[in-house]
């Protein structure tokens, strides 16, 4: 009768502990790993130091991201940055971290390798942080990718596949945010847990240049699509290639009333525009298509006739043209 009472109690507490036999194993954000107590304190990024390192904070001074980001990561800190309540996130335990996994990627992200996928760095930076957030892969079958969410707010972060580049993203249910290229895991983590813990998008891009302007964050904010389009393309924070071929007419067009009252938009490395801000997207509007040479371009009027080739002045005359007062 004894043996029959300890195997009764033993058997309530291990599913109190949630570790039945035959059961899945699912952790809260809490609980560490077993076999990945390793990854608190083992990663360090290779490219720059945390972003609470005194080198960090002279580095980040001179790029402008870092009176607010303090302030915003240090209410992270003190226990505003905690996941909803009553949530627990499975975590995936598979290993993928194979250099196998991530083909010719691996030769940009030897430090995040060495500790699994791009999910478990990032989930040691939280960690190192105190936080209670869980990392987990964004795309199950890609180490180059993570996410986190809490509530209705997320964030993910991509790992280039053809250089070290860490693509950070900030999002509501509905939409991405903000974005850009952060330096690093640790200060894509600190931008992260800024953004759950309820931070203003104007308020994250004055700590973290990377996400673009204030201004921006705030037309992103309020819901403004044709003027964060029209700042996107001329600001071009994040380096896109079809923007950058397009800025010498943008630099010009952006300053045209005519135009700022029209939604800018690419498709097919072409600058279109659209009477109205959201999908889908009317008007018969000329497009301008850059030619291989920089700063050259050729206009494609609304009805479909195809000018010569001709430079960014030039291209906004032709356009103005199309486009009534």
């Amino acid at each position: 009768m004894p043996h029959r009472l300890w195997s009764a109690a033993c058997t309530v507490l291990a599913v109190l502990a949630g570790s039945t036999p035959g059961s899945p194993r699912r952790r809260s954000r809490a609980t560490p790993v077993p076999g990945k107590e390793h990854l608190t304190g083992a990663y360090q990024p290779a490219m720059a130091p945390s972003a609470h390192s005194p080198a960090a904070i002279q580095a980040t001074h001179s790029h402008g991201q870092i009176v607010g980001g303090r302030r915003l990561v240090a209410a992270c800190r003190t226990g505003s940055a905690r996941p909803r309540a009553g949530y627990v996130a499975p975590v995936d335990d598979g290993a993928m971290g194979d250099p196998e996994s991530w083909g010719a990627a691996a030769r940009w992200y030897p430090d995040v390798v060495a500790v699994g996928a791009a999910h478990d760095a990032w989930q040691a930076e939280f960690v190192r942080r105190g936080s209670l957030f869980q990392a987990r892969p964004r795309e199950p079958a890609n180490p180059r990718t993570a996410t986190v969410d809490n509530d209705q707010r997320s964030a993910y972060v991509i790992l280039s596949a053809w250089e070290r580049k860490f693509t950070l993203g900030l999002r509501t249910e509905q939409r991405v945010v903000l974005g850009g290229h952060a330096p690093d895991l640790a200060i894509a983590a600190d931008a992260a847990l800024a953004w759950l813990s309820g931070a203003r998008p104007p308020a994250m891009a004055t700590a973290w240049s990377f996400l673009g302007s204030v201004a921006l964050a705030k037309a992103r904010e309020c819901g403004d699509q044709r003027e964060a389009s029209w700042l996107h393309l001329h600001e071009n924070h994040r380096a896109d290639p079809v923007a950058a071929r397009l800025q010498p007419f943008v630099a010009l067009a952006f300053h045209e009333p005519r135009l700022r009252r029209l939604r800018p938009y690419t498709s097919h490395g072409t600058l279109r525009f659209s009477t109205t801000s959201t999908w889908p997207y009317t008007g018969a509007h000329p497009a301008v298509a850059p030619t291989k040479t920089p700063g050259r371009y050729i206009v494609t009027t609304g009805s479909g006739r195809t000018c010569d080739e001709t430079d960014a002045v030039g291209a906004l005359r032709l356009v103005l043209t199309e486009v009534p007062d």
